[in-house]
């Protein structure tokens, strides 16, 4: 019975596992997005975004994640596996929105229920630097 009620204890009270979400600064790729008017364009899968007091905008395929200074950590990537426990794919990525935004339709500051989204940009192949991120909720 100890041992049942140990288990249980370490799974409940287990931190969430953050989630990476590669960033590629110098990307090209594109994607067919909706211009408001019916036809389609190409814009950046990523775009960054930069504003004053050292905030950024992250858009990724048409999402929107922000770092503040002030609210999240930032630094230099040592070892990528101490940070995060998964990677997310753009479809992974598409995904876990979606179901944030089922549960907070028009976003959320920080949920403790979440995964915290740590942003990984890449240049040349290599992971530089790391932003914790929130998702914004974004209409065009």
């Amino acid at each position: 019975m100890f041992l049942i009620l140990l288990f249980i204890s370490i799974v409940i009270f287990q931190p969430t596992e953050n989630y990476c979400i590669p960033f590629y600064k110098d990307s090209d790729i594109v994607y067919k997005k909706e211009d408001g008017s019916g036809g389609l364009v190409n814009e950046k899968v990523y775009l960054l975004l930069e504003k004053e007091n050292g905030k950024k905008r992250f858009m990724i395929k048409g999402k929107m994640f922000l770092f503040d200074p002030m609210k999240h950590e930032s630094g230099i990537v040592n070892d990528k596996k101490c940070l995060c426990k998964r990677d997310l794919t753009l479809d992974d990525l598409e995904n876990h929105i979606d179901f944030i935004q089922s549960k907070y339709p028009f976003g959320n500051s920080k949920a403790e229920d979440l995964p915290k989204l740590i942003l990984l940009t890449f240049k040349d192949g290599k992971p530089l630097e790391f932003y914790e991120v929130n998702w914004q909720y974004y209409n065009e």
